[in-house]
């Protein structure tokens, strides 16, 4: 696997402009994802120790299928190595992964005129305009985190009654992880509210578990004052939607390697940067204990966040998407 183990810092958002197909070739030339079908616990124990000699990827696990994502030449290898019965199991789930990748970015670049448009103007009248605007065209394709931000910022400008854009914390690298808190105008009394903590992007190569929170986030926001079982609903819980956990991963897919998972966090006497973080929490949120792996400073606030004194009481819904939709 290429990793580029010496970028630190921001890096600014890619797209077809910045990322050509020559240069995903060069990470994922001739790579391509099997799946095994009907596959029992044996035959999974199977597949894992092959994966595992042959140091190659688990694109996707499920109950009875499993995915493996490998170069072209390593095909009759795993084959070899696994049961006859198994090995016959298996169809092409993608055929060119480099060009998979390609075709999953947006035709437009991050200096598009139209994303230009995206942008917070308070108290200006053809806000309206943009809005009707960004409405129809920011869910037409996935968008990086620039532009994200702006359309948070612009929400919480729409609907200043009800939305507060905020950070729930900084990144290993720095960045800000933005957040969505909705609630009514004016709670109805002055105990704790209880809260609901609704989150994406927790792989960076997960674009559309970012989108589907953002697209609920607009719906409740939108659909505020409009719809009756929202409204009522919002008048007894906070919802607090976290798209990006992890901005420097996410990042990291726009610019450099689409299918990065992990955060970016350096990992003392490793390599290999960055940690899984279904792993990074502590029982109970409560604890620096996190399955032998540190803490990754994202999940610290956002376990700080779920602990901490806002005046909510809360819980935590997460979202992710499923690799062959990349």
């Amino acid at each position: 696997m290429i990793d580029f183990f010496h970028r630190t810092g921001p890096v600014k958002p890619a797209s077809r402009s910045i990322v050509s197909l020559e240069e995903l070739l060069s990470l994922y030339d001739k790579q391509l994802v099997l799946r095994f079908s009907n596959v029992s616990a044996s035959g999974k124990a199977a597949l894992s120790g092959a994966v595992a000699r042959l140091s190659l990827d688990i694109w996707a696990l499920g109950d009875d299928f499993v995915d493996i994502r490998l170069h072209s030449d390593f095909i009759n290898p795993l084959l070899h190595h696994i049961p006859k019965a198994l090995a016959a199991s298996h169809s092409v789930l993608i055929s060119d992964l480099a060009a998979a990748v390609y075709h999953s970015y947006p035709n437009f670049g991050p200096d598009d005129s139209r994303i230009k448009a995206i942008k917070i103007q308070r108290a200006v009248p053809q806000l309206a305009e943009i809005w009707r605007f960004n409405d129809n065209f920011f869910f037409q394709d996935f968008q990086p985190l620039e532009v994200i931000i702006r359309w948070m910022q612009l929400l919480e400008a729409m609907f200043p009654s009800h939305v507060e854009y905020i950070s729930i914390g900084k990144s290993f690298e720095g960045r800000e992880i933005p957040a969505l808190r909705v609630r009514t105008p004016d709670p109805p009394t002055n105990r704790p509210r209880k809260a609901i903590m609704v989150t994406g992007g927790f792989h960076g190569r997960e674009w559309i578990s970012t989108s589907t929170v953002n697209y609920v986030a607009w719906s409740y926001i939108s659909s505020f004052g409009v719809d009756r079982i929202i409204t009522k609903f919002l008048t007894h819980f906070d919802i607090v939607f976290v798209p990006v956990v992890n901005p420097d991963s996410f990042e990291y897919t726009w610019s450099v390697d689409r299918l990065w998972r992990k955060s970016r966090q350096s990992i003392e006497g490793s390599i290999c940067r960055g940690i899984d973080l279904d792993h990074a929490f502590s029982f109970g949120w409560n604890s620096s204990q996190t399955q032998g792996e540190e803490m990754l400073d994202a999940m610290k606030y956002y376990g700080d966040y779920l602990l901490g004194n806002n005046g909510i009481e809360k819980t935590s819904a997460g979202g992710h998407g499923q690799p062959e939709q990349y």
